[in-house]
């Protein structure tokens, strides 16, 4: 009697980061580091060929009431030079 083997592909997609632009407009920052559904985002750092980058003060508006972190952000991209990442929303 043959053997018979089954087998499945299994697709994994890779998923794109989200980025939001803060209220200047000129500076995108990942989604991952504040709660979903904010209503505004504001960056103090520096921004990096339009991302956020290295330290700074995260702000957002949710609900009416405004969040804050000291962050220091890492854009997706090896050259970061920043040693620590946001950790955990």
């Amino acid at each position: 009697m043959p053997l018979l083997i089954a087998t499945a592909a299994v697709g994994c997609a890779v998923q794109e980061p989200v980025y939001v632009s803060d209220v200047t407009g000129e500076c995108r920052v990942s989604a991952r580091y504040f709660p979903a559904d904010v209503e505004t985002v504001e960056w103090t750092g520096e921004c990096r060929n339009g991302f956020a980058y290295g330290n700074g003060k995260l702000y957002w508006t949710r609900d009416g009431r405004t969040g804050w972190r000291n962050i220091c952000l890492r854009p997706e991209w090896p050259e970061s030079g920043c040693l620590t990442g946001g950790g955990p929303r």
